[in-house]
């Protein structure tokens, strides 16, 4: 049975592109599984500060120990865009952003990501993966292939317009798997939550877009911890200096600075 997406959406995806078109800028495009970055602050990009991989070059980079921020034009704003290959994400620190690791749909298209923080500033999702029909792909509701999310926390639960955010969002169905586990949510909710799937603004750290209410598909969910009430367990989100959880960004304002260390110190509070 084919899946057809009302003409609304179509209207929105050629608004968003043309908004793109106006205002495009990026900073590093990698086209190579040869490169690294590392120890690197990026921000200020309105549309990618990263891309990595095209249409028909499928490429794997490793990025580690960046800190990137201030990246939240509407309809981009993406710190890492993976248009198409597997990068590694790691040990990195991101806020204020529209999404700050995104993917184009292709079945060859995912991430590992690991070890990152993220917030406590956003204006949606953090992690997002588009699915082909978003980008030009007729019906085809394929959101990437393999995305792997361990040992992340994220230290949000609402975006700057006071909406309900999640984390983590996936538009469709994985070629692969999507894996999330061993991270923190600040979200106060029981596992085992139904996915809210199309229905936006809900207070969920995550969920599965273009499926049936209450259904998941191909997204394998573990060891995640929600909330703040209970005793934070080790191995579980990612390492944070909480005395000083941005020592030696200088960018970042002494406003931005307390608000993470308020977040970041509400899910310790009762460890």
């Amino acid at each position: 049975m084919s899946i057809r997406l009302p003409p609304v959406r179509q209207r929105q995806v050629s608004e968003r592109r043309r908004k793109r078109e106006g205002r495009y800028a990026r900073g590093i495009r990698i086209l190579t599984d040869d490169a690294e970055v590392d120890n690197c602050e990026i921000y200020g990009w309105p549309n990618q500060a990263i891309s990595i991989g095209a249409s028909s070059t499928v490429v794997s980079p490793h990025i580690h120990h960046i800190y990137g921020h201030d990246c939240m034009m509407v309809g981009a704003g993406y710190v890492i865009d993976v248009i198409n290959g597997h990068p590694t994400i790691e040990l990195s620190y991101f806020n204020a952003t529209r999404h700050s690791v995104n993917g184009f749909g292709y079945p060859t298209c995912g991430y590992t990501l690991e070890d990152c923080l993220f917030g406590p500033t956003t204006y949606s999702r953090a992690v997002d993966m588009h699915c082909l029909a978003e980008n030009g792909g007729g019906d085809d509701l394929t959101a990437g292939g393999r995305v792997e999310v361990r040992r992340c926390t994220f230290a949000f639960t609402h975006s700057i317009k006071d909406n309900n955010c999640q984390a983590i969002a996936f538009r469709g169905y994985p070629d692969d798997e999507y894996v999330t586990e061993n991270n923190r949510f600040l979200h106060d909710i029981e596992p085992g939550f139904e996915n809210p799937a199309n229905t936006s603004y809900q207070p969920v750290p995550y969920r599965q877009i273009n499926l049936g209410s209450g259904t998941w598909s191909g997204w394998y969910a573990s060891d995640n911890q929600y909330g703040v009430s209970e005793t934070h367990e080790s191995g579980v989100g990612a390492p944070v200096n909480l005395d000083d959880p941005m020592d030696g960004k200088p960018l970042l304002s002494e406003e931005r600075r307390r608000a993470l260390r308020a977040a970041l110190r509400s899910l310790e509070s009762q460890g």
